[in-house]
């Protein structure tokens, strides 16, 4: 069913009501509902006959407040040379912004337009993440001069299996570490690899890599019968 919308042409009844609905602050498309009129058409008569239609002005729920421009940051010397003392020291893009105040993306750009005082970096993760243990800031990793255990690894040592040193393994010994040493030190459990993981035994595989999928798990019991 298609509406009828009227012409341009205002009687005098329809242009009193359009009157009163504008002074009471109602809408130039609600008054269009109204009178079943368009929207433009309302807005024509109120310009025609801007003494019957003042101009209103914006409600606050409609207008945006003023905000007022953000001052650019400007560089100096003395801000670059602090922001380059700091990226050769290693530190953070987020940290060098902060104590210039600025934002993070105008020293990625500073450093991009001035290579040769900010050379490429090795990007580093910021956390060291670990199935099934609460992720570590690599910060607090290389800030620490002592030995830092993310956990205690003496937990996966398997009873009546000795732990061997890391840089005594022989090929088909299970490679898993078992205690809290770093480096060629550590001790691992040096138990027979399993067939399915050529670096752990069953036992560590399945801390490493959990159960698998169902269809891997339904593969590896049709193995287990045929063997």
């Amino acid at each position: 069913m298609s509406i009828h919308v009227k012409q341009d042409s205002w009687t005098d009844a329809e242009k009193t009501i359009a009157v009163q609905m504008w002074r009471d602050e109602y809408s130039s498309q609600q008054i269009a509902d109204r009178l079943n009129r368009t929207k433009n058409s309302v807005v024509s008569l109120a310009r025609r006959e801007r003494d019957r239609f003042p101009q209103r002005r914006m409600s606050p729920s409609s207008s945006k407040p003023h905000e007022p421009s953000k001052k650019r940051f400007m560089w100096t010397k003395e801000l670059e040379d602090k922001a380059a003392r700091m990226w050769a020291a290693g530190e953070l893009v987020v940290k060098i912004a902060a104590a210039l105040g600025c934002g993070a993306t105008t020293i990625n750009d500073r450093a991009h337009e001035y290579r040769h005082r900010f050379p490429k970096r090795k990007r580093i993760p910021t956390v060291v993440r670990i199935k099934g243990i609460p992720e570590v800031p690599v910060e607090a990793l290389m800030n620490n001069k002592a030995k830092t255990h993310i956990f205690d690894a003496v937990q996966f040592q398997l009873e009546g299996v000795a732990p061997v040193k890391l840089i005594d393994l022989q090929g088909g010994q299970c490679k898993f570490p078992v205690d809290n040493e770093l480096g060629p030190d550590m001790g691992c459990c040096g138990s027979h690899i399993s067939e399915r993981h050529p670096s752990y035994c069953s036992h560590h595989a399945r801390i490493s890599f959990g159960p698998g999928t169902e269809s891997e798990r339904r593969a590896h019991r049709g193995m287990e019968k045929l063997s």
